[in-house]
């Protein structure tokens, strides 16, 4: 008898995840928008400015208690600094990997 697709794609799952070749495909498209960001960010012209960081998705607090609720995730993504943006990066590796 044959086995169910569900059964079938949960045994392959199960598979990958015992040979160790899952790959972290969450964890690599975060990274990418984050470098993104950080690359459309430096290419502003005036990094630190308030216009430029809103574009990018970083808001102030008040906007956000007005009603802005987008931006508590994108906000998470705005990296100004080179050395910010490595380590959260390198997190997002080493936490990413495991959780996606």
């Amino acid at each position: 008898m044959s086995e169910a697709p569900l059964e079938q794609e949960a045994q392959a799952q199960e598979e990958e995840t015992q040979s160790g070749q899952r790959i972290p495909w969450v964890t690599y498209a975060l990274a990418v928008v984050c470098v993104g960001i950080w690359a459309g960010i430096q290419a502003s012209g005036d990094p630190g400015s308030r216009d430029v960081m809103r574009r990018f998705g970083s808001v102030r607090a008040w906007d956000i208690w007005r009603g802005a609720y987008w931006a508590l995730l994108t906000s998470a993504f705005v990296h100004v600094k080179f050395w910010h943006l490595a380590f959260n990066v390198y997190w997002l590796w080493v936490l990413g990997q495991p959780i996606s």
